[in-house]
């Protein structure tokens, strides 16, 4: 449910984050310019640093968040003038990034990374 914190917050290097849901409970797939603002709505619109800088301490991602695609709405990519939005995936025993499709349709598996204040 939009807004929903996610198990766990994640501390790392002095900064908490928290995993948060972005979807409304009747739906099973949200395009991505929507998500993108509901992830500006709640706080949530977070870049590369914050993927960067959590793909680099990876271990210390709660091991609850794996289940999630960790997605990152102001990491901005173009792949073949097609613009993409930066996520995390867990590949059973180390992370990845990966990218969607800004027209894409994010699936509940996918969240947004808050950083806590």
């Amino acid at each position: 449910m939009i807004g929903d914190i996610v198990g766990e917050k994640c501390q790392v290097g002095g900064k908490i984050l928290e995993l948060v849901d972005f979807f409304e409970s009747n739906e099973k797939l949200v395009e991505g310019t929507f998500m993108t603002e509901r992830a500006k709505k709640l706080g949530a619109s977070l870049g590369w640093g914050y993927a960067n800088f959590l793909i680099s301490h990876e271990v210390r991602i709660p091991k609850e968040w794996r289940e999630y695609d960790l997605v990152f709405p102001e990491a901005l990519h173009e792949i073949n003038n097609c613009r993409c939005i930066l996520y995390l995936h867990y590949h059973g025993w180390y992370w990845s990034r990966g990218y969607g499709l800004v027209k894409f349709d994010w699936t509940p598996r996918a969240r947004l990374v808050r950083l806590c204040r």
